[in-house]
């Protein structure tokens, strides 16, 4: 054999050898309750986070909702109207914290336009306005950042 040559010991080669009979080890399917329930959450109504951050990857479900709780009595309801078995609560919570989602919006991303554009109190001119000047300011922030780092200020 080719033990000489190599240096290797018989037993080295034996359970290398023995490997290459074992089957491939499967990958795990994505399950048809884990797809069911990532295109129920993806279709909720989501608010954009525009107070808090410019770039705030945390993503708000619309205020209808008041607990977590809420959220999957409406997901068992959407699952019994497609006659599909709903995932477990736990199931539910741990993929709807890897999408960070959150339920609440905090008190600091509101402002008195935004709230009052939703509660049909400012008209839609106002609403743009503000929108507009909070994206001017948001630019000329990132403007003056850079400017910062690259030595100009």
């Amino acid at each position: 054999m080719f033990q000489a040559t190599t240096g290797l010991k018989e037993w080295w080669i034996r359970k290398r050898l023995s490997k290459c009979d074992e089957p491939a080890k499967k990958m795990p399917r994505e399950s048809p309750r884990k797809c069911t329930l990532t295109s129920f959450l993806d279709s909720l109504p989501k608010l954009e986070s525009h107070y808090c951050r410019k770039s705030s990857s945390k993503v708000y479900l619309e205020p209808k909702f008041q607990s977590m709780a809420d959220v999957f009595h409406v997901y068992e309801t959407h699952c019994k109207d497609k006659s599909e078995t709903p995932s477990s609560r736990s199931v539910f919570a741990e993929e709807f914290s890897r999408l960070n989602m959150s339920i609440f919006r905090p008190r600091k991303d509101q402002c008195d336009i935004c709230i009052g554009y939703s509660e049909k109190h400012i008209d839609e001119v106002a609403y743009t306005r503000r929108i507009h000047k909070k994206d001017r300011a948001q630019q000329e922030k990132s403007q003056d950042k850079q400017s910062a780092i690259d030595g100009k200020c």
